[in-house]
């Protein structure tokens, strides 16, 4: 009791046995022992108010995701940006600059982690998703304010069925689930290795939207 101010974001490294917890208003990451709850750490630096942007801190995070490495993505919202520590709890790297163009960040919310290691965030200003590989380096996005499928209005979470190879996101203000299956890097080489052996240079058909969510209707 008492530990936790704002939580927000939740994830579970299972190999590692952690619990991380986001916690928007003490900006930092809370990590608890998966078994027997006990706080064991705390990442980043409280009673700054939402000021710091040093590597390491928060201003306003939101959430976090673990990848089979046991490393940790937080989405760093109000300093528009990715940071990425080990299970330990020490800094790595980070992506990410303030932006409305391809890479930047406008309030990142969401982060989830494909099963080939991909990072996939969501910006609520935005209206779209980016996926990033692990150098930070921006592979594709989609997405755009709309109604439509693969449209998103007030964006907010993200997670990966990583054995069916789907990303599903929710969006706030419509209350809207959608669902994308997403191309694996194994599919892709299989899709590239006979087209150019054809001498076809065209790119693989683009990841499909495969189920929507019912939210309001369009105008």
């Amino acid at each position: 009791a008492g530990k936790l101010v704002s939580p927000s974001g939740i994830a579970i490294d299972k190999e590692n046995r952690l619990v991380y917890v986001v916690d928007t208003q003490q900006d930092q990451v809370l990590v608890f022992d998966a078994d027997n709850y006990k706080l064991l750490r705390r990442i980043g630096t409280a009673g700054k108010k939402h000021t710091l942007t040093s590597p390491g801190d928060f201003s306003l995070p939101d959430n976090v995701a673990v990848d089979k490495d046991g490393n940790v993505y937080v989405t760093d919202t109000l300093n528009d940006r990715i940071e990425i520590f080990d299970a330990a709890g020490n800094f790595i790297s980070q992506f990410g600059t303030p932006g409305d163009g391809p890479g930047h960040f406008g309030r990142p919310k969401g982060v989830a982690i494909d099963r080939d290691g991909h990072i996939w965030v969501t910006d609520e200003v935005q209206s779209r998703v980016q996926v990033f590989n692990k150098k930070g380096q921006l592979l594709i996005y989609f997405g755009g304010l709309g109604w439509y499928p693969g449209q998103f209005q007030a964006l907010y979470g993200i997670a990966s069925d990583n054995r069916d190879n789907r990303i599903i996101t929710t969006e706030q203000f419509p209350g809207r689930v959608q669902v994308f299956r997403y191309v694996t890097d194994a599919e892709a080489a299989g899709i590239k290795a006979p087209r150019e052996g054809r001498g076809d240079k065209s790119a693989p058909p683009a990841n499909r939207d495969l189920s929507v969510g019912k939210g309001p209707a369009a105008p």
